[in-house]
């Protein structure tokens, strides 16, 4: 049965190349604790590259970097594992775009599985340091930065 959501996530891939969604962090005390992240439905179909997840951003910001990510991809680039990305955002702000396992992002993009169904797809995360530049995985990195930002692909991108 297709919904009125439905329509709007076509609809929007088919006016903007992706749909867009954003969900709120579960309560930080929650035994099933969820981080705040947004990912995109679509970019697959409309430009042959891998949807993306955000973790640990509120859907401003999770949204702006999804924008820049198809940005990029829109001029024909690709991303490599393992590659360090300055400038992702302008002001120097740095990223890697990693490729995850669909099993570990099936309970965090329901809209993917919804819209491709039995179709294949693929996913990547964008994966940002603190405004210290601390890295999820560097010793020290504050507790926020840790929970709110799962690895859902390797645990250290910058090593090969």
């Amino acid at each position: 049965m297709i919904t009125d959501s439905d329509r709007q996530v076509a609809d929007n891939i088919q006016r903007h190349g992706c749909h867009v969604y954003s969900v709120l962090a579960s309560a930080d005390d929650a035994p099933d604790f969820s981080p705040p992240f947004s990912y995109s439905i679509g970019l697959v179909d409309s430009l042959g590259v891998p949807d993306v997840i955000v973790l640990g951003e509120n859907a401003r910001i999770g949204k702006s970097m999804i924008d820049a990510y198809q940005e990029f991809s829109t001029a024909g680039r690709r991303f490599e594992p393992g590659h360090l990305y300055a400038g992702f955002l302008g002001g120097g702000f740095e990223v890697y775009v990693e490729p995850v396992a669909l099993d570990a992002v099936r309970p965090y993009m329901l809209g993917c599985l919804r819209w491709y169904r039995e179709r294949p797809w693929r996913a990547a995360q964008i994966i940002f340091p603190s405004v210290q530049g601390t890295w999820p995985w560097d010793e020290g990195a504050p507790r926020w930065l840790v929970r709110g930002q799962p690895m859902l692909g390797r645990p250290r991108p910058d090593r090969r």
